[in-house]
């Protein structure tokens, strides 16, 4: 059985100024994103067996009929990948509240915040 007391707290400041140090630029994890299904394209990325969250992230944007937009990822592509991934995840049931203040929605059911 744990204990708290052998439980070490973490600040966020400290994890995040730690993550760069953890990712291989020598590796990447590849997604391939269709700009009419966002969020399917992300869920397919991170379900891949060969995703690996210490790996870079290479994102290329295809329209609907699969054709892929120009342009190699030099960050662009990444950010605005990130950038709809937080913006997916902010506008799902998983917070709840008004415009400004949102709050972890309790659901004690474990039902997928994101596929509803």
């Amino acid at each position: 059985m744990l204990s708290l007391c052998s439980v070490e707290f973490v600040s966020v400041q400290e994890i995040l100024l730690e993550m760069p140090n953890k990712i291989s630029i020598k590796q990447q994890c590849k997604f391939n994103i269709d700009s009419s299904a966002v969020w399917e394209g992300i869920v397919r990325g991170f379900q891949r067996l060969i995703f690996d969250p210490n790996s870079m992230i290479s994102v290329k944007f295809s329209d609907n009929v699969g054709k892929n937009e120009e342009g190699v990822d030099l960050g662009g592509t990444r950010r605005e990948f990130l950038r709809l991934l937080m913006e997916t995840i902010a506008s799902s049931t998983m917070f709840e509240g008004g415009e400004n203040i949102k709050n972890v929605a309790l659901n004690s059911t474990g039902i997928d915040f994101l596929f509803k």
